[in-house]
């Protein structure tokens, strides 16, 4: 998946630059892509290191590409707010900065128990141990997941935003 947004964010891009009117809206795709190039599969990139017990796969997480993400995840947000106040009413982003909040503090507790871990001040990373589930609990593609409370976490207690 990193690779699919990886191509997309070049075709976006370039898109960005040749439709007029609708530039801004590619360069926010663009970003998305960007963004998503990184993220799609950090979940595994970690498990990996983790299991395998590469200390310095984690450090390079750590140092690295979980700093990247929150720096893409950031530039996402900041081109979203200005495609949003151009094309919408202020009403309804406090939604979205909610949920780019949360998305960016995840990457940041992610980082600090990577780094306590590996500071020895965490002994494990028990939800590096879990098995990874379906969606949903249905094994294949997912056809449509846009509700924010059932893909925010696993956990039942996630909220209903």
């Amino acid at each position: 998946m990193d690779n699919h947004y990886a191509q997309l964010e070049t075709i976006f891009r370039e898109a960005a630059t040749r439709n007029g009117e609708y530039n801004e809206m590619f360069r926010f795709y663009t970003e998305v892509a960007a963004a998503l190039s990184q993220k799609a599969e950090m979940g595994l990139r970690i498990t990996q290191a983790y299991q395998s017990g590469s200390r310095a796969g984690l450090e390079s997480l750590l140092h690295q590409d979980l700093p990247e993400l929150l720096s893409r995840v950031e530039a996402l947000r900041r081109c979203h707010k200005e495609v949003w106040f151009q094309m919408n009413k202020v009403i309804g982003w406090d939604i979205m900065d909610m949920r780019y909040g949360s998305l960016m503090i995840r990457i940041r507790t992610a980082m600090e128990e990577i780094e306590d871990y590996l500071a020895g001040r965490l002994q494990r990373l028990e939800e590096f141990e879990e098995p990874r589930r379906s969606f949903n609990g249905k094994e294949g593609l997912v056809s449509y997941a846009n509700w924010y409370g059932r893909i925010v976490s696993a956990s039942r207690i996630a909220p209903e935003a």
